[in-house]
């Protein structure tokens, strides 16, 4: 129980801290000692931020993944401002539980990034479709053979920009627009356009939209030293400004 109340109270902490404060509305009347670099000017409509979690769903995962859905499920609920919520696991790879999927270590997106506020019948349908698949986790066939934080952390950086996928696109409950085996396909804003496209769809839709990423840990990320050295291969591809 105090695992469990540990863990919500981490990931409302963390959400709350990236979402940030809420503004009254109010009049916009800036004067001459810099104070309204702190306000918000009215007429200019906020955007939400995105926030991208990754949890760690390797060899550990099934002692602690209740009270991880939980916390999510109830911060998820509790939720009070516009914020863009997405879900990442570490890739599934071989293994009889795993069949249909691909044998690339990193991350995919389970639910991609979507509005989950309570401001209007879509962003309340997309929670109801997070709380659904979080509800559905089992610390077993959810689990993921490797942990490959490094590689995940590239798959969420293409994530982000909106370019082809490393280990994202070989998973089959991959969020793709259609899938009839994730409850996601058949929302928007999917992580994938379709079955078949190798390239992720970005969620930014601002360029001053705020990107975050929350990771919840399992333990000592003990990455081998194949993944580490793929995942810097292709840091090594980055070109300035990427």
């Amino acid at each position: 129980m105090r695992t469990r109340s540990l863990t919500a109270l981490t990931i409302s902490l963390l959400i709350a801290l990236v979402a940030g404060p809420v503004f009254p509305q109010a009049s916009f009347d800036p004067v001459n000692d810099d104070t309204d670099l702190f306000m918000m000017n009215p007429a200019v409509s906020p955007v939400a931020p995105n926030i991208l979690i990754i949890i760690d769903n390797t060899a550990n995962w099934s002692s602690v993944f209740d009270a991880e859905k939980t916390a999510l499920i109830q911060v998820v609920g509790a939720l009070t401002e516009n914020v863009n919520i997405g879900l990442m696991l570490f890739s599934q790879t071989g293994g009889a539980v795993d069949v249909g999927y691909g044998n690339t270590d990193g991350g995919y997106p389970l639910y991609g990034i979507r509005p989950v506020g309570p401001d209007n019948a879509t962003s309340q349908a997309n929670r109801i479709v997070l709380n659904t698949i979080v509800n559905g986790f089992d610390g077993n066939t959810e689990k993921s053979n490797n942990t490959a934080l490094g590689l995940a952390m590239y798959d969420a950086y293409a994530y982000f920009k909106g370019i082809t996928a490393h280990a994202g696109r070989t998973q089959k409950r991959r969020d793709y627009n259609g899938s009839s085996v994730n409850p996601a396909g058949a929302l928007t804003r999917n992580g994938f356009a379709n079955s078949s496209t190798a390239a992720y769809t970005s969620p930014i839709t601002n360029v001053c939209q705020k990107n975050y990423i929350i990771y919840i840990s399992n333990g000592v990320a003990n990455e081998n030293t194949t993944n580490l050295t793929t995942a810097k291969t292709l840091l090594d591809t980055f070109s300035p400004g990427m």
